[in-house]
């Protein structure tokens, strides 16, 4: 089993085989943001390698995100990108201008 989360809940799974360099860069790259991760032996579950197989998934690791993303070798910067704050959706009130404000000038509008 790769890093485990106190509540149970992964962030990541990862499908993985033995002796596979670019599974285990990318377990030493997840461990290293800290983003926790179940890991899967493909060939410890043939219906999992299957299936992965049927949906054309052809090199290990294969990594999937909580929210079915997926994606095939070591790409740290995936990794990166999940450990990585999201943006808020909230509006950008400080971009916001009121409407007494204007703008003078007397030069060519941008």
């Amino acid at each position: 089993m790769g890093n485990a989360d106190l509540a149970g809940e992964s962030v990541v799974t990862v499908y993985t085989k033995p002796d596979c360099v670019q599974c285990d860069a990318t377990k030493r790259t997840l461990n290293k943001y800290e983003i926790p991760f179940t890991e899967i032996d493909l060939t410890a579950d043939m219906d999992v390698l299957d299936r992965l197989k049927a949906a054309g998934w052809m090199r290990a690791p294969i990594v999937e995100t909580a929210d079915g993303e997926m994606w095939s070798g070591f790409r740290p910067d995936r990794i990166r990108d999940l450990a990585s704050p999201k943006p808020s959706r909230v509006p950008n009130a400080e971009w916001s201008r009121s409407p007494t404000t204007q703008r003078r000038s007397s030069g060519p509008r941008l």
